[in-house]
């Protein structure tokens, strides 16, 4: 059993638990959970995983700090969704810059064969990572859309955990699958 991945687990769950509930100090327990995850995506091979746990920390950063001082140009930050043009902008951005960032792990890698193992599935994990990216700023300004995005993001990642041996990670993503579901309908009532 890896124990690292279990308690990394724990504090995955807690984050997205709070952050579900709106509680602020989501931000603080998910930078934990950045620090472990990171060490454990670099261990499997997961680079654009491994990355996108520093991007995550300095998005929770910022999430913090967002929460904490909510007016925007003396506006409340308040829950809502994004508009259909904002979505399609929100797709474009997700697999444009996911297959552009799948192409440099891949050229990265055969780059710097000596240095670093292979790296699995890249494509699959950078175009999660830059949905994962674009979820994670658009609930830190409380955009319903974030949770819809983390429901099909976490699917596919069930899938990708399942498939190199992650399995307490794959357990995780079954709950933030269900966790984000309520949290659709909790923030939608907002």
């Amino acid at each position: 059993m890896n124990w690292l991945e279990v308690i990394a687990v724990v504090f995955g769950v807690v984050a997205i638990w709070l952050a579900s509930k709106g509680e602020v100090v989501n931000f603080g327990i998910g930078l934990v959970n950045c620090v472990l995850y990171g060490i454990l995506f670099g261990r499997e091979g997961l680079y654009s995983g491994m990355i996108l746990q520093g991007i995550y920390f300095v998005i929770n950063l910022y999430g913090l700090y967002s929460w904490r001082k909510p007016k925007v140009d003396d506006k409340e930050l308040n829950v809502s969704w994004l508009s259909w043009k904002e979505r399609v902008w929100v797709l474009l951005i997700v697999v444009v810059t996911g297959v552009l960032w799948g192409m440099g792990v891949k050229y990265g890698a055969q780059l710097l064969p000596e240095n670093i193992q292979e790296p699995q599935y890249p494509m699959i994990d950078a175009i999660l990572t830059t949905a994962s990216i674009v979820a994670q700023i658009l609930l830190t300004r409380k955009k319903i859309d974030n949770w819809v995005i983390w429901v099909l993001v976490d699917v596919v990642y069930i899938g990708l955990f399942l498939m190199v041996g992650m399995y307490w990670t794959a357990g995780l993503y079954v709950v933030y699958v269900l966790i984000a579901i309520r949290a659709i309908r909790e923030w939608n009532k907002e």
